[in-house]
């Protein structure tokens, strides 16, 4: 798959997006990262170009009752 990062960053900015980025390389990170965030926010947009990985990252975050 290619590396899209750098685009979405872009569209982001583009959209007049100003909140912090963070950019995860594996389903860990993301969800490490996730649990930690929504202590501190009620918000998170997690994107990626991998619906497989996407449908992991949701079925751990609902097995550790985080809310999607």
């Amino acid at each position: 798959m290619d590396n899209t990062t750098t685009q979405a960053e872009e569209v982001l900015i583009k959209k007049g997006y100003q909140g912090p980025i963070k950019i995860l390389n594996n389903v860990k990170e993301v969800v490490e990262f996730t649990i930690d965030w929504i202590k501190k926010d009620s918000t998170i947009f997690i994107g990626g170009n991998g619906q497989d990985k996407i449908m992991e990252i949701k079925k751990i975050l609902e097995h550790n009752a985080i809310i999607i």
